[in-house]
C-alpha cells in the first residue's frame, strides 16, 4: 500500500512539473549556405500546426518554410547582421509572450566577439612520405620562356642565355 501511494505521489509530481501540450524550445541551429546566413532549424515540443516565428527586430515573422509538431525551418531575413537575438515561437494565433502557447530561446547567428589570442603551435609532425612526381621535374637546366606582346616593328635585343656557377 505505502508503495502504491509513494507512485502516485510522484507521478502526480512529474505530471505538474510539465504542463501538458505547452510549446517548448529546446534548441535552435543557424544554417548557411555559400557563406551566408539562410535558414534556422527550431526543435521542441508542442509547436502545433502553423507556429508563428519572430526575432524581435523584425516587423513581422519570419517565413516558416516548413513545420512539424518537433522541428521548424524558417527564413532568416537577408540583412541580418551577427549578433545574439531572442528567438520566439508561438502557436498560430496566440501571443509570444503566452505563457504556455509560446516560447523563447537566445540564439547567436554568425560570428560574433573580438578575436581572441592566438593559441601556442602545436608539436612538428612526422615527415610524410615521398608522393609520386607529376609533370616536369625542374633542374638547374629549365629555362622559363614567357610569351609578351610588342609593338609592330619593334626589334628586341638579343637576349644572351648566361650559365650559373654551381
Amino acid at each position: 500500500m505505502s508503495v502504491f501511494v509513494l507512485s502516485l505521489f510522484v507521478l502526480s509530481i512529474s505530471a505538474l512539473a510539465k504542463t501538458p501540450n505547452k510549446l517548448e524550445i529546446t534548441n535552435a541551429t543557424v544554417n548557411m549556405e555559400n557563406d551566408t546566413i539562410d535558414t534556422i532549424d527550431i526543435y521542441g515540443l508542442n509547436f502545433g500546426d502553423d507556429p508563428e516565428v519572430w526575432l524581435p527586430d523584425n516587423e513581422s515573422p519570419l517565413v516558416v518554410q516548413s513545420s512539424t509538431d518537433t522541428q521548424i525551418t524558417a527564413s532568416l531575413p537577408g540583412n541580418i547582421q551577427p549578433g545574439t537575438y531572442r528567438l520566439m515561437v508561438a502557436m498560430q494565433g496566440f501571443d509570444p509572450s503566452h505563457p504556455e502557447k509560446a516560447d523563447s530561446l537566445d540564439v547567436t547567428i554568425g560570428t560574433v566577439g573580438p578575436k581572441g589570442d592566438q593559441g601556442i603551435q602545436g608539436e612538428v609532425g612526422a615527415k610524410g612520405d615521398t608522393g609520386d612526381v607529376v609533370g616536369h621535374r625542374a633542374t638547374r637546366e629549365t629555362r622559363v620562356i614567357r610569351e609578351i606582346q610588342v609593338p609592330q616593328g619593334y626589334k628586341a635585343p638579343q637576349a644572351k642565355l648566361v650559365q650559373q656557377e654551381p
